[in-house]
Formats: structure tokens, sequence, C-alpha cells
């Protein structure tokens, strides 16, 4: 069972998009579970793609990328009457990954250009005793 949660949130604007947001593990823990949301305003072929890293760049369209905890992509494969959609997905990702206390977690962000999206996270953190 989690002993503490922490919530992460970034939006995006569209394009390419490093650190949108970090956040520190305040103490030697592991992340047992990722909660996401993620949402875009998408028109035809548009796409939105978030990534949860301990990189400070991002590394989404990257052969071979290590220190990545999850991506999310959403994309709109049709034109709805008034040419715009509210796209999503939300899940929640169990994990067993070990942190020590201070380690950065960052948000970034690849999204066709004028592509509104937000993205939230909340990890949940078991002390290491």
């Amino acid at each position: 069972m989690a002993d503490e949660s922490i919530q992460m949130y970034a939006a995006s604007t569209g394009g390419t998009e490093s650190n949108l947001a970090s956040v520190s593990i305040p103490f030697d823990s592991i992340v047992e579970g990722i909660q996401y949301t993620h949402m875009a305003n998408l028109d035809a072929a548009e796409s939105s793609r978030f990534q949860l890293s301990e990189i400070v760049t991002q590394l989404i369209n990257s052969n071979g990328a290590t220190g990545i905890l999850m991506n999310s992509q959403i994309l709109a494969a049709q034109v709805t009457a008034v040419g715009l959609a509210v796209s999503h997905a939300e899940g929640y990702l169990p994990v067993n990954l070990r942190f020590d206390a201070g380690a950065t977690l960052y948000l970034h962000s690849v999204a066709t250009a004028g592509v509104v999206g937000t993205f939230m996270a909340v990890l949940y953190l078991r002390r290491v005793r």
C-alpha cells in the first residue's frame, strides 16, 4: 500500500517540449503505480504524446531510449461535424520502480503544432525502509 502520492501536471501547446513539469521524489521509495489522464483537442490526423521520464529532455521519437517510465499517445483519425474532437486516454499502470530520495522525474510532450493537450499523473510511492 502506498505511503504517499505525488501529482504531476503539464499543458502543451504543440511542437516538441521538454521538461514541461518535474517533481523530486521526497524519500527513498518504490513507485508502485501511475494513474494518468491525457486529453487534447484534436482535428483529423493530429496527435498528442506525453512522456514521463528520468531524463531531462524528451526521447519520445528515439529508439533504444532508457529511463522512460511511460508514454501516452492519442490520435484523431477522423474529423467530426465541427472539425474538432476532445480525445483522451486514462488509466492505471502498476509498476515497481525504485528511486532514491531527490531523484527527479520529468514530463515531456510532442504534438502536432497548435494542438493543446494536458497530462496529469499521480505517482503512488511506498517508503523503502
